[in-house]
């Protein structure tokens, strides 16, 4: 018997299932960076400095005790779109044995299979987005501006830090202080607050440090050797993997100074499972997920940008 499986969801309706597309991958979910959900259209978005003090001696007058510096960009979110279509009996038959196994073991039965469907794909969906926070540029289509673009815009193209060598194990904690000692003192300040600074790594970068504590020169860290997933942390600062960034990349940067911004309740966010067997008699389905999404950066003199040979 042929399976319709056609539903759609639209407006604040298709809220959980954009979050689950757009949200759902490791800078965002986690978060790491600022995540602001409900941006309508446009957002400016204010953040304090680092350094400054606004403390004065007492008097009997109000006199203001120094101006308040801080940073500021505009969240303008861009609308976007994922069009897919695939065969839809592979699915049905996925669907069919997670519902069997559920009913052997006694367990809940899987949600509506369109719905089942459209939960997949939105997760699948997430790993596109994850690599626009960091690497999209919004004159592409299909991509919005990701931090990176913000980043290098205000350092000019230039990096405060540049390494001129593949990232190994031998090396990786010479890259590590490198970017550490570039690091601005007011910055370093902010370690251990909700926003604070930490060091966002590729996962080359994740990789080639933990090898560098299992075994090295020096011995291992804690004498675990091979054994464990050691600290992702370098002489107390967080160091935070991120597959969004590509492998030639770190930032240091605090999680208050970067921000992704989109609407979850838009009016015109969509998540749709389309099949098309009444149509044209096919065994296809499409896939739609309209959402809309957006980044920038605070304080980019505050950030610490490093590149390196791959």
């Amino acid at each position: 018997m042929a399976t319709n499986i056609t539903t759609s969801y639209a407006g604040q309706a298709a809220e959980g299932y954009v979050a689950a597309a757009t949200l759902a991958g490791p800078t965002l979910a986690n978060p790491n960076i600022t995540v602001h959900e409900y941006v309508e259209g446009k957002m400016v978005v204010r953040n304090l400095d680092a350094g400054g003090t606004l403390i004065a001696d007492a008097t009997c007058d109000f006199t203001s005790s120094g101006d308040v510096d801080y940073s500021e960009g505009v969240l303008d979110l861009k609308s976007l779109q994922i069009n897919l279509q695939d065969c839809k009996e592979n699915w049905v038959k996925t669907w069919e044995q997670a519902n069997r196994r559920a009913l052997i073991l006694d367990q809940a039965p899987p949600v509506e299979m369109a719905d089942w469907m459209l939960e997949r794909l939105g997760k699948k969906s997430s790993g596109s987005i994850e690599n626009l926070v960091w690497n999209g540029d919004s004159v592409t289509a299909g991509q919005f501006d990701g931090l990176i673009k913000a980043i290098s815009a205000a350092k000019t193209a230039t990096p405060d830090v540049v390494f001129g060598a593949v990232i190994t194990k031998d090396n990786v904690i010479d890259a590590l202080q490198a970017m550490m000692t570039a690091v601005d003192p007011a910055v370093y300040s902010t370690l251990g607050e909700e926003d604070g600074f930490g060091i966002y790594v590729p996962m080359l970068v994740d990789q080639m440090y933990q090898l560098a504590l299992g075994v090295n020169a020096g011995g291992s860290y804690g004498g675990t050797v091979t054994v464990d997933r050691k600290p992702m942390n370098f002489n107390g600062i967080p160091l935070i993997p991120t597959p969004g960034l590509t492998s030639t990349t770190m930032v240091g940067a605090k999680k208050g100074d970067l921000h992704f911004g989109c609407n979850l309740l838009a009016d015109n966010n969509e998540a749709r499972i389309i099949d098309m067997t009444p149509t044209d008699g096919s065994q296809n389905f499409r896939y739609v997920l309209r959402f809309q999404a957006d980044t920038i950066v605070t304080n980019p003199t505050n950030i610490t940008w490093g590149t390196f040979t791959v």
